[in-house]
């Protein structure tokens, strides 16, 4: 009788640990998660027929080698509904980064459609009275797997449109409509973009706490654990990027306030979610704060021979997710690539001075190295692996002292945002000094 029962969970766990395969240059590693993914389509179909009298497939927070779809466990994690269409972003981000055509239609874009059909059945409109009034909210449903609670003092768990949901939802249903655009909507498929288009025009947006928080629940509620290990509601943090630190300043600063809080009350009780919060601190390019997590993911939830573990007693259990979400936020303190821009050394801190690093991943087919000294990066080369346009945002103070490739010197354009661009060939290095 294992923990967990050997199962997967996917309302944070099985994703953590394939984040690092893109950005680690590890993509074949990635490729097991899509077949799991492939072994849930058939169950998935029928649980959501069958509970929902919806289209699509559906997994909630649980899977394991038989590709179970239905809710277990109870109320805190076992109602919600999103485990498929959270684990449909990775294809997505494994197409992002290596650019193959042929794998966003045959893999990535039937995972999409399939729960994008789902959530378009699922999503109800929430009536009057209510936060949410007239846009589009899942549920019943909850914020993994955390509880909230009321003036009376009473907690519970479920509740309609969490942040969480809303913000995947908006993620699959964004995505979905951005393939078809790259491999032309099949005609069956055309009024399920039209739909689709229409609903994120309807989901409910990001909501700020009287206390400044990100807002979880529809309803500014008190959290029953202020330091609850899961972080739900900051999904569009990271892994996704709807909440940004230049494109949404106020949020960044809601979710900045968020992480504060859960860490006061004694968050980041297991490894995951110090995990989590170190590419969260990574991702506001606080390269002090990820570091100090990154301490406090080997001071308290890392054993002598290393392996991980799930919490603060002293059998707890080990649980590979710390081990393998750690590395993601190291590399998102070194380079990052989301929100349409490539960042070389956004949070890097003070303790590492002087550094390498080679072959690390960006979105749009992109292999870095990089070498900084005394908290300067010095050098840099980007490797395409695609033709395209590449918009990347410097070093803090930094400036590009020259650039040239094979075929001579290249000229990169200023932008107003600070970023510099250039188109990018395919099987072209580009050799970076810094000033």
């Amino acid at each position: 009788d294992p923990p967990w029962g050997s199962k997967y969970t996917v309302n944070i766990n099985t994703e953590m640990n394939y984040w690092l395969a893109e950005q680690a240059n590890l993509a074949v590693c990635h490729l097991p998660m899509f077949d799991l993914q492939n072994a849930t389509r058939g169950p998935g179909a029928v649980t959501a027929q069958k509970y929902y009298g919806a289209r699509g497939m559906v997994v909630h927070h649980n899977t394991d080698i038989w590709g179970d779809s239905g809710p277990i466990d109870g109320l805190g994690g076992g109602i919600w509904a999103m485990g498929a269409a959270w684990m449909s972003m990775h294809p997505w981000a494994h197409y992002e980064y290596g650019g193959d055509m042929g794998f966003l239609r045959e893999q990535a874009y039937p995972l999409l459609r399939e729960n994008a059909m789902f959530l378009l059945d699922y999503l109800t409109v929430a009536p009057e009275g209510t936060p949410y009034a007239g846009q589009l909210v899942t549920g019943p449903s909850c914020s993994p797997e955390n509880k909230y609670k009321l003036p009376d003092g009473r907690a519970f768990n479920l509740c309609m449109g969490p942040t969480m949901d809303i913000s995947i939802a908006r993620a699959v249903l964004t995505r979905l409509v951005r393939a078809s655009e790259l491999l032309g909507a099949p005609a069956e498929d055309v009024e399920l973009v039209a739909r689709a288009k229409a609903a994120i025009a309807r989901l409910p947006a990001f909501r700020v706490t009287h206390d400044g928080r990100l807002q979880e629940w529809p309803e500014d509620y008190a959290d029953q654990e202020p330091g609850h290990r899961h972080i739900s509601h900051l999904w569009g943090l990271y892994p996704d990027d709807q909440i940004t630190l230049r494109g949404t300043p106020k949020l960044a600063r809601a979710a900045r306030v968020t992480l504060d809080k859960r860490l006061a009350a004694g968050g980041g009780s297991t490894g995951w979610s110090r995990s989590w919060i170190i590419n969260c601190m990574a991702r506001l390019e606080d390269g002090e704060a990820a570091y100090e997590n990154v301490l406090q993911l080997f001071r308290q939830s890392t054993r002598h021979n290393l392996l991980d573990v799930c919490g603060l007693k002293a059998n707890s259990p080990y649980q590979i997710d710390g081990n393998l979400g750690g590395p993601s936020g190291l590399i998102e303190m070194l380079l990052q690539s989301h929100a349409g821009v490539v960042r070389l050394l956004p949070a890097l801190p003070k303790a590492w001075p002087e550094g390498s690093f080679r072959g690390l991943r960006a979105r749009g087919g992109l292999e870095v190295d990089l070498a900084w000294k005394n908290g300067r990066a010095t050098t840099a080369t980007l490797r395409a692996g695609q033709d395209g346009e590449v918009r990347l945002g410097l070093p803090a103070g930094q400036k590009v002292a020259s650039v040239s490739s094979g075929r001579g010197r290249v000229l990169f354009a200023p932008n107003a945002d600070g970023t510099i661009s250039a188109l990018l060939r395919r099987g072209t290095s580009y050799s970076f000094a810094f000033a």
